[in-house]
């Protein structure tokens, strides 16, 4: 019994990682809506509203693995939803897009440092890290 019962809690972190993973995602696609409007392709149209759709599909995800009653449904729409988002995350991919113009995301283990040596910083402090402020990334 102590193996079921430890199953049973590593199910139970499992779905409330994936609920704040994707709820976090669908709310982002609302927040910062030009970032993720950038890397839709462009033979799809109105980029912007398909960012507000699948933000939306992934909230409803996931609230909907919230309850065993629906996990299983959710947990396949979010399956397909994926996977239709990777054409996205996969022109991101290939084509390399900054999230805004002049910007460049850092890369995992970024040292802060501009390729002409200068340090990245926010103009006017002495604040380092990463400014989500009106719908864009800066990163300094």
């Amino acid at each position: 019994m102590p193996a079921a019962r430890a199953l049973s809690h590593l199910k139970a972190l499992v779905v409330v990682g994936l609920v704040a993973l994707t709820g976090t995602m669908g709310v982002m696609h609302f927040v910062l809506t030009t970032p993720f409007s950038r890397i839709v392709p462009g033979y799809l149209a109105d980029a912007r509203a398909l960012v507000y759709v699948s933000g939306a599909l992934l909230i409803a995800g996931a609230v909907g693995l919230c309850w065993s009653r629906t996990r299983r449904l959710a947990a396949g729409c979010l399956m397909v939803l994926f996977v239709l988002l990777f054409p996205a995350n996969l022109n991101e991919a290939l084509h390399v897009i900054e999230p805004m113009p002049g910007l460049a995301p850092p890369l995992f283990g970024d040292s802060g440092v501009l390729d002409d040596g200068s340090p990245v910083s926010n103009q006017g402090s002495d604040d380092q890290g990463v400014d989500l402020a009106q719908d864009t990334f800066r990163f300094y």
